[in-house]
């Protein structure tokens, strides 16, 4: 797991990597938006990114690489992983950034947020999904731009084939990237030992 700050590319430090798991562990809540009637979902972002990854490749979608970026990044980096509001990741894509491919990404994520729905909501699971996004923004694509945003929760999504103004997702910013090879056994550990504490405690 490495930590992108400008050019510079550093390894995370054991504690560091323990903040990130816990961060990406810990269960955010997600209310609908519109539909006050359905339930609400309980999300670990590191499963749901691990299968929104999935979903992506599925579409032949294909992803550079996904990064953790802003204040929630920064919190990871000073150890302080409840310093943040919003869990901010960044994919950044490496196909045409098409109209259609970018529509096609809200989709995957309605698909990912579907299979998180209680099973008695299985069978209208994909249609009632759109109810728990509380941002959509998708560019008309051109030279200069083809990004979206969506937002499930504090989970706040951005898609990037290119973009005229970085700064707009803070990419200047301190990023960690989530190589799923290492992010997978920290996080695994991390469930592992929330565990063992929760039987602790019984």
């Amino acid at each position: 797991t490495t930590a992108v700050a400008a050019a510079d590319r550093v390894w995370l430090s054991n504690k560091a990597q323990l903040c990130l798991a816990r961060l990406l562990t810990r269960p955010i809540s997600v209310d609908p938006t519109q539909q006050p009637n359905l339930p609400r979902l309980s999300l670990r972002p590191w499963l749901f990114l691990q299968d929104l990854r999935a979903a992506l490749a599925s579409l032949d979608i294909a992803v550079q690489d996904v990064r953790l970026e802003g204040s929630a990044a920064a919190a990871c980096m000073t150890s302080n992983s409840t310093s943040y509001n919003d869990i901010d990741v960044v994919f950044h894509l490496s196909s045409d950034g098409s109209r259609n491919e970018l529509c096609a990404l809200r989709g995957a994520v309605l698909q990912v947020l579907a299979r998180h729905m209680p099973a008695e909501y299985e069978a209208h699971a994909s249609m009632l999904s759109s109810a728990y996004l509380r941002k959509t923004f998708i560019t008309a694509p051109n030279e200069e731009d083809a990004w979206v945003l969506l937002t499930v929760g504090t989970l706040d999504l951005k898609f990037v084939q290119r973009c005229r103004r970085p700064f707009i997702f803070s990419i200047d910013s301190l990023q960690i990237v989530l190589q799923p090879d290492l992010i997978q056994p920290i996080c695994e550990q991390a469930v592992r030992m929330e565990k063992e504490q929760e039987q602790e405690q019984q």
